[in-house]
């Protein structure tokens, strides 16, 4: 299969741009503004909205928008100027929406064209297989604008994260110097609830723990989506949760002429080398049993916090220790002003 290397590549761009859209509102803004809604997805796609382009970027092949509910967007072969528009018109659709310039910093784009042959992502660009027919083309172009809209999600939560490391980076040495953390009880629980809310997300309300039920009986669009999340990195950069004392850990040697890397197990302080590759094609079961970084911040955030609020503890305690003394001392001399007047 060859691809003739003067042949233009298009572009699929994504952007998480809020929490989350209003699907209906956007369709029926959408609708007005002369862009075609395609109803040809299954049933089971739900919480999706795809939109068709009359001018595409380029020849070749139809623009196509992709609007998932979660809050992100992503354009096939769709102009500049229609990008913009788009992105305009989804403000007022948008339910707790991200900084304009966090959305642009944080977005994805990769290249993509049409081929002979099956689908598949190689060495970074999408090869379309240009003999689908329409519906078929839009299910193998949701495929992998899920992987995209998972990955740009993720993006804005981890610079989330670490605008909340600044934020408290300075308690660690504080604490370490014996000086007092100007944090009050109220402002340290704020802190905790949105850790508690990052990670809700990540571990609980989105699909980056599992690949979500639509491609159970798809197996075709199954591989284009995994094989994607895994070009991105999205297993590697989010924590499954794992309850046990087992402890699984991932290290990545980067001082070696080769990068490798190592799979250990820690149980009952005993170490145990479970792999060591010199490569990165880890399956995706690897990559679910071992700590990755999103979560292991989390999970330090998380126990600088509740540092934090057992040192306010600590200190309201011992407050309240003081004005016990302060006042059994008051009623002892009270007491004894009391036998004094009555002696005299």
């Amino acid at each position: 299969m060859l691809i003739s290397l003067t042949q233009d590549l298009m572009h699929c761009t994504a952007f998480a741009t809020a929490d989350e859209y209003h699907l209906g509102s956007l369709s029926q803004d959408l609708a007005s503004h002369g862009y075609v809604e395609v109803t040809s997805l299954p049933r089971d796609a739900a919480n999706i909205l795809v939109v068709g382009v009359e001018n595409s970027a380029k020849e070749g092949d139809p623009g196509t928008i992709f609007f998932f509910r979660e809050g992100a967007a992503v354009f096939w072969n769709v102009k500049d100027k229609t990008m913009k528009h788009v992105m305009q018109l989804l403000e007022k659709h948008e339910i707790q929406p991200y900084e304009i310039a966090l959305v642009h910093w944080e977005n994805e784009e990769l290249n993509y064209t049409k081929i002979e042959g099956q689908s598949k992502l190689h060495r970074g660009e999408i090869w379309l297989n240009s003999e689908l027919d329409l519906d078929d083309a839009i299910l193998e172009k949701f495929a992998f604008s899920n992987a995209l809209c998972l990955s740009v999600k993720l993006a804005i939560w981890e610079a989330s994260l670490d605008k909340f490391v600044e934020s408290i980076q300075s308690i660690p040495e504080a604490l370490k110097a014996g000086k007092k953390v100007k944090l009050s009880h109220e402002e340290v629980m704020q802190k905790m609830g949105e850790l508690f809310a990052l990670r809700h997300h990540i571990n609980l309300s989105s699909d980056f723990l599992i690949t979500p039920d639509f491609y159970w009986d798809r197996e075709n669009l199954e591989e284009l989506y995994d094989k994607t999340c895994r070009f991105l990195s999205i297993t590697r950069r989010v924590k499954v949760c794992r309850v046990g004392a087992k402890r699984n850990v991932l290290i990545f040697d980067l001082h070696s002429v080769l990068f490798r890397v190592s799979v250990l197990t820690i149980q009952d302080g005993i170490i145990d080398i479970r792999s060591t590759t010199e490569d990165t094609s880890f399956s995706e079961e690897q990559y679910l049993d071992n700590q990755t970084v999103m979560n292991e911040k989390l999970q330090h955030c998380m126990e600088l916090t509740d540092l934090m609020r057992n040192h306010l503890t600590e200190k309201r305690a011992l407050r309240l220790e003081w004005m016990i003394v302060i006042l059994i001392t008051i009623e002892v001399m009270f007491e004894l002003g009391r036998v004094f007047f009555l002696i005299k």
